[in-house]
């Protein structure tokens, strides 16, 4: 971790974005397109950061599961250095609902990076930090 010039830490999600017709307060809406994308304020950070020549790293929470996995190896493959922790629950998701006339409906399901409970040393000038960091034991 010595060449890291810049840490992220807070919030991972996937966000999983979703085109619809409309959005409906409640009731069903067929997507008409989804993607899946690696997400989170500081992990958004990140990857601008990584992809301006930045030595970048990130610390958050993952579940063992495929998006965990889809998390990680995106990390990865952008140059950023991942330094995870795995929980038994699901990773962290952001659902947000579309529609053509820009009505967007948003829902966070799973954990997030709330609280890591292993000690980690981080060596490193700048450390950005966002949502939910305030529970981290030293």
């Amino acid at each position: 971790m010595s060449n890291i010039e810049v840490v992220g830490l807070g919030a991972l999600n996937i966000d999983k974005i979703y085109k619809v017709e409309r959005v409906l307060c409640d009731g069903e809406a067929v997507a008409e397109e989804m993607g899946c994308f690696p997400g989170g304020s500081a992990a958004n950070t990140i990857h601008g950061l990584a992809s301006l020549g930045v030595q970048t790293g990130y610390v958050g929470k993952i579940g063992k599961d495929n998006l965990g996995r889809f998390f990680e190896k995106d990390l990865e493959g952008r140059g950023i250095q991942p330094i995870l922790f795995h929980d038994l629950e699901e990773t962290g998701r952001a659902i947000a609902l579309i529609s053509k006339d820009s009505q967007i409906r948003l829902q966070r399901v799973g954990i997030n990076m709330t609280r890591i409970q292993n000690q980690q040393t981080l060596r490193t000038p700048r450390v950005h930090c966002e949502c939910g960091c305030t529970n981290i034991i030293r």
